[in-house]
């Protein structure tokens, strides 16, 4: 495994908007970004927010135990972070203060890099030791973080394990947000590029069904038992804050599923296509 160090450490610390880009060796690549209080909790750094000082961890992924290495950890100064890298995969996260949060997801705009309960990135993967440098924005907000909704971008609607009567079913669908547990979903990484998406209520997987072993149109919510069918590769997408989630077992996308064009509240796994209805919007 690469020996990593905190660039913050050993380099001029710059101002918030700058982070900190200066490596130890020119052919070593690095991760750097800013740290700022977001006041109104938008995702995107704007002139009432100010820089902060923050506990941030790097995590790389080790192909050989094929799990996820907490390989070091630097605090942010005067709103500016940065790690040095070999090739490899990796995350940063954020470690918010107690009664803070990280912020809402909007790295396609520009803003907050980092998601979730847990305040981790998506996975940076570098191929080589090029000298290439990639900025991860983090955000923190006053508050507790409830969990991710999946809004489809579509509709507006979020991604529900369906629990008609109070009791949570295998069912998925997509209908009116409502801040419901059933509706906030997780993102635990499995490799360096999937992840299983895991419902906040019940901690089922969704899963791209296999009724007899063959693959079929069908999502539902299952005890997460480490199939392929499970994990989902997360694509960010233009549309700012939004992902496409592609089944690493068939290469299909979830889908809010639009037969005769306005949306309907089935979601299923069908071909890839680039519509919207294939769309996610990562809030929360």
């Amino acid at each position: 495994m690469k020996k990593w160090f905190a660039v913050a450490c050993a380099a001029t610390v710059l101002s918030l908007g700058s982070g900190v880009a200066e490596a130890a060796e020119e052919d070593e690549n690095w991760i750097s970004g800013a740290v700022w209080i977001d006041v109104n909790g938008n995702g995107l750094r704007e002139g009432e927010d100010w820089p902060r000082t923050q506990e941030i961890r790097l995590w790389e992924y080790d192909q050989v135990d094929s799990a996820w290495v907490l390989v070091g950890s630097t605090l942010s100064h005067s709103g500016g972070y940065g790690f040095s890298a070999g090739a490899g995969a990796y995350q940063v996260q954020v470690i918010p203060e107690q009664g803070e949060r990280v912020t809402a997801y909007n790295a396609s705009a520009g803003g907050s890099a980092v998601f979730g309960p847990d305040g981790k990135s998506f996975p940076v993967t570098f191929a080589d030791n090029s000298g290439t440098g990639v900025r991860l924005e983090i955000g923190v907000a006053e508050g507790v973080h409830p969990g991710n909704e999946l809004r489809g971008s579509a509709s507006g609607w979020c991604l529900d394990q369906e629990a008609p009567r109070g009791t949570p079913t295998n069912g998925v669908g997509a209908y009116g947000c409502n801040g419901g547990g059933n509706q906030h979903w997780t993102l635990k990484w499995i490799t360096a590029g999937s992840a299983e998406v895991r419902n906040k209520a019940t901690g089922q997987c969704l899963d791209q069904e296999f009724p007899g072993g063959a693959p079929s149109n069908g999502v539902g919510a299952y005890d997460c038992n480490g199939g392929a069918n499970q994990r989902w590769l997360v694509r960010a997408t233009d549309v700012p804050g939004s992902v496409r989630l592609v089944n690493a077992a068939t290469s299909d996308c979830l889908d809010q599923e639009s037969p005769l064009g306005p949306p309907t509240t089935g979601v299923g796994a069908h071909r890839c296509n680039g519509a919207p209805n294939q769309v996610w919007t990562l809030a929360g």
